[in-house]
């Protein structure tokens, strides 16, 4: 303890797979608090006060092993309750290693477009919460949970499902995150459901930021405790009966320490239950990791099988062309031409999504691009297989910038692509690539005159088959500006753009400056 008042008397010897100190030197430092990382003591005086009160405790924290490594911990912790004197005479604790788990769940949270696809296949609560305290996102689980409807619920103010009295504290920590930038990474608060009912949930949570750094909101991860918090709370009830009686009838204790001693089986048997249940949400984060690879490579192979049908149906037709041309009317060669047609743009839409799906597992290799050399390179490759001679082209200054240069370079190939192609019915087309540095970003543009599009539906650009022209106006399969999205994502980057119908469009993407 920190003020001194109690000994360390025993520590068990697995402690050293976690802090790296054997007992002895484990003792001599002065004993937990002294692994304890400085920015989560704070966690651990909550957990002392708890004690001091007589309340059992469990918090993760951080701990800093012989090594220097921070090591992510789960701690239970038991007061041993002197009821005469009427206070805290010893503390029971177990300490688990969570640091697979905390890096598992960082990987689920860090990310919140697989946070959104993978965490409605979960068994936990998942949210996020906008700076204005309304829900901008829940997965499945949650509905179930709470009886609610997702329009119910997204939109809303997430603090009107809190239990009134008991949800101060939350409010308190979230006006701060507003303020700060940071929240507290876990911390318990309870929610109601449709029905009425109060369900107890421990919250992991990692604040969302806007480019600027300031405070934009949490996405949260939920686990229903209520059970558990229900079988503590019968504990506690059991143990404080146990030493009241262990008071009142001194007469009988040998009796009464057989019983003592069986409750005692019984709580390390709920520990043993509690840590089973904690290795079980491990297990489950692991197997969605594995679920996520196994999903990409299902993708991969049904591209690539896909394209054996495609070729016999594209090969009989041409056989049926050929051979029969003669027996067939105008009609059915017509008929015959438009699936050969489709089976080639289906071919196309498959080798996209091969390439989208490369994309996805293909390793960064970085090191400076020159810019400027690049696109200079790729609207030499464009005018070596196509006449640009009616369109002007305009290349101002462009700074190098750290990257994969065969990711970044197929960036520009679909930006300036799309420039040349919606463009192509101007009989004037201009076409300028440039740059603007703001805020340690180089921002890059391609910008056409073309045909634009309606802003209304710009959210549709970046998504994979997503159009906003029909094949019958322009060729395409719309994966390009999806793989633009991922390529700069991948750098840390962001994409957008800008346009008007019938005025020309603006594609802008943003690498860091350093």
């Amino acid at each position: 303890m920190p003020d001194g008042s109690l000994n360390l008397d025993w520590v068990a010897g697995a402690f050293e797979s976690i802090s790296g100190y054997s007992v002895s030197e484990f003792k001599a430092r002065g004993g937990w608090r002294s692994t304890v990382h400085p920015d989560d003591l704070y966690i651990d005086d909550m957990d002392i006060a708890h004690l001091l009160s007589n309340r059992n405790t469990e918090s993760q924290l951080r701990t800093i092993n012989k090594n220097g490594e921070t090591v992510w911990v789960q701690v239970f912790a038991h007061p041993v309750w002197d009821y005469e004197k009427n206070c805290l005479s010893g503390i029971y604790g177990a300490v688990k290693n969570i640091t697979d788990k905390k890096n598992a769940e960082e990987k689920l949270i860090n990310s919140e477009l697989r946070f959104r696809e993978l965490l409605e296949k979960v068994n936990l609560i998942a949210i996020i919460i906008d700076e204005e305290g309304n829900v901008t996102f829940c997965n499945e689980h949650l509905l179930k949970l709470t009886g609610y409807q997702r329009d119910e619920l997204v939109g809303k103010n997430w603090f009107s499902l809190m239990i009134p009295g008991e949800n101060q504290e939350v409010k308190d920590i979230f006006n701060k995150g507003l303020e700060t930038a940071q929240i507290a990474p876990r911390f318990e608060n309870p929610i109601i459901t449709k029905t009425g009912k109060k369900l107890d949930i421990v919250w992991s949570n990692v604040v969302q930021k806007k480019h600027d750094g300031t405070f934009s909101g949490v996405a949260s991860i939920g686990e229903d405790i209520t059970e558990r918090k229900q079988a503590e709370e019968k504990i506690r009830i059991l143990n404080e009966e146990l030493e009241l009686r262990v008071v009142e009838r001194t007469k009988e204790l040998e009796k009464r320490s057989k019983e003592l001693i069986d409750n005692e089986i019984k709580l390390l048997k709920l520990v043993d239950d509690l840590n089973i249940k904690s290795e079980q949400l491990q297990r489950s984060s692991l197997q969605l990791e594995a679920a996520n690879k196994e999903l990409e490579a299902f993708s991969y192979s049904v591209s690539h099988d896909l394209r054996a049908p495609l070729r016999a149906i594209s090969g009989f037709v041409s056989i049926l062309l050929e051979d029969y041309g003669q027996v067939l009317d105008d009609e059915g060669k017509r008929v015959c031409n438009i699936i050969y047609s489709n089976a080639l743009k289906m071919g196309q839409l498959i080798d996209d999504l091969l390439s989208f799906s490369r994309l996805i597992r293909s390793e960064l290799r970085h090191s400076k691009i020159d810019m400027e050399s690049m696109v200079k390179s790729v609207i030499a490759e464009f005018e070596s297989v196509q006449d640009l001679s009616g369109k002007e082209i305009i290349i101002e200054e462009l700074p190098s910038v750290m990257g994969d240069p065969n990711l970044i370079k197929q960036v520009w190939i679909n930006l300036v692509s799309n420039a040349i192609k919606y463009s192509s019915k101007n009989e004037h087309a201009i076409i300028k690539i440039g740059s603007y540095t703001e805020q340690n970003e180089h921002v890059y543009f391609v910008e056409d005159n073309g045909v634009g599009f309606n802003m209304d539906y710009a959210h549709k650009l970046f998504g994979v088959f997503h159009r906003l022209h029909s094949v019958n106006e322009f060729e395409g399969t719309g994966v390009g500006l999806a793989i633009v999205q991922r390529i700069i994502s991948r750098h840390f980057g962001r994409v957008w753009a800008d346009g008007k119908v019938g005025i020309g469009a603006k594609f802008f993407f943003a690498l860091p400056a350093s």
